[in-house]
């Protein structure tokens, strides 16, 4: 019968399940805070410039990471204002190697219609022949 070789999740004083990711090098639960690095911010650092990391987007960067190298849809969603464009934002612009990625970013809102999606993809893609469309090249 095989033995338990993980420690079950140290749950501390308030906190939950989704405070833990799994650290498979060291074969233990680690709260995503202990994952973000310390974060320097330099002086000339424009107050609109300043994010600061929280276990929140720790979690949301390492699923958007993940669903990406593995080619996995993903949708985030949540309320307004949580910081979801730009956790997506940032991870798509200074995350990813350029030779291999080109980020589109699309907007929507209420208003948005089927018609103006399609402008907003196809107006970013070259047509190759009639029926066929690709990356720029």
């Amino acid at each position: 019968r095989p033995k338990l070789l993980v420690q079950p999740i140290p749950l501390e004083a308030g906190s939950t399940v989704y405070d833990y990711t799994f650290d498979k090098a060291g074969l233990s639960w680690t709260l995503w805070t202990d994952t973000i690095p310390k974060l320097d911010i330099p002086p000339t650092a424009q107050f609109s410039d300043i994010i600061i990391p929280t276990k929140d987007s720790a979690r949301y960067t390492f699923l958007l990471d993940n669903a990406l190298q593995h080619h996995q849809p993903l949708l985030m969603v949540g309320p307004t204002g949580t910081g979801k464009s730009v956790y997506i934002g940032r991870h798509l612009v200074g995350g990813l190697p350029r030779d291999k990625w080109t980020p589109v970013f699309i907007t929507f809102s209420a208003r948005t219609t089927a018609n103006m999606t399609q402008e907003q993809v196809d107006g970013r893609l070259d047509k190759r022949k009639k029926g066929v469309y690709g990356p720029p090249i």
